[in-house]
């Protein structure tokens, strides 16, 4: 999925993914923006020009703040030993994010769902009238950003996901079969309004 220009934002966080700690994230400038990326402890700064794009290495969490709005996409690389190919997967930025979602995941996969969010609201996420048990969460702090992401299996079917404060999240569901099967996409986001 590749959103119009008019849906794009300027701050992101890039979440970690189960299984898939070799990604390539692409950051792509419709117009011509100054980037600041912090990828674990490593904090850099960009110019990009219009059209123009850069690549980075990501494993677990990473955050992105531009001065214009930008397109990223996240590319899983190809897991080995036959268990799962490569895809692309859109991100959707921190002012898109929604406080529920409905999604569906499809049979034959092992799948996954990923979340990020503030990190003072980590806890109270409730998946099919459940509250998720949470382990493995990576975090990132920007200024005064502080965000969290976790991965948790998930099963096949329709499912319901939502912060029991409301606090917003990015929910992504992505899965493995072969060598030649992988997907992954974001549940929703809030689109922008233009009168």
């Amino acid at each position: 999925m590749v959103l119009p220009t008019n849906q794009l934002d300027n701050l992101y966080v890039i979440p970690h993914l189960n299984y898939r700690l070799e990604n390539t994230v692409r950051v792509i400038a419709v117009n011509d923006t100054n980037i600041v990326m912090k990828n674990g402890n490593n904090r850099t700064r960009h110019v990009l020009k219009s059209r123009d794009f850069l690549n980075y290495f990501h494993t677990t969490i990473s955050y992105l703040s531009s001065e214009s709005n930008v397109l990223v996409h996240i590319y899983p690389h190809e897991l080995s030993g036959n268990h799962g190919d490569a895809f692309m997967m859109t991100i959707p930025g921190i002012n898109q994010y929604l406080y529920d979602y409905d999604f569906m995941v499809p049979t034959d996969f092992e799948s996954f769902i990923s979340i990020t969010v503030p990190t003072d609201a980590v806890d109270g996420f409730v998946l099919d009238g459940n509250f998720v048990n949470l382990k493995n969460i990576f975090s990132i702090s920007e200024e005064e950003h502080h965000f969290s992401s976790f991965s948790i299996p998930i099963s096949s079917g329709p499912h319901h996901i939502n912060h029991r404060e409301k606090a917003r999240f990015g929910l992504w569901i992505y899965g493995n079969y072969t060598p030649y099967e992988a997907y992954g996409y974001p549940a929703g986001m809030a689109f922008k309004t233009y009168n």
